[in-house]
């Protein structure tokens, strides 16, 4: 079942309210740690690893795109069809990104 959530939170679905989790940087890295171990299992352990050191190397990044799944966004249609203006949006995003 999908669902959506409003601009206040709230579930459309279900009227339910999400309320903020503020967690502090001990948490935070606890958390970060536990979902590094969860990719390592999942992931060739190798790939994550490069990975993980491209990141510290990169560091000044606030946000990394995960790009094969934005590609893959809405895409599940019936026989491997896809949506030609969702293509074209991502062509568009991936020039600004080389400006």
């Amino acid at each position: 079942m999908r669902g959506s959530l409003d601009e206040n939170g709230k579930c459309c679905c279900c009227g339910h309210q999400l309320v903020s989790v503020d967690i502090d940087d001990a948490e935070t890295e606890k958390f970060a740690q536990s979902l590094a171990g969860l990719a390592m299992e999942r992931e060739a352990k190798a790939n994550f690893s490069e990975f993980q050191d491209w990141l510290e190397q990169h560091a000044d990044y606030e946000a990394i795109v995960d790009g094969a799944n934005i590609g893959l966004y809405v895409q599940n249609f019936v026989e491997g069809g896809f949506s030609i203006p969702h293509v074209v949006q991502l062509k568009f995003l991936r020039s600004l990104m080389l400006l």
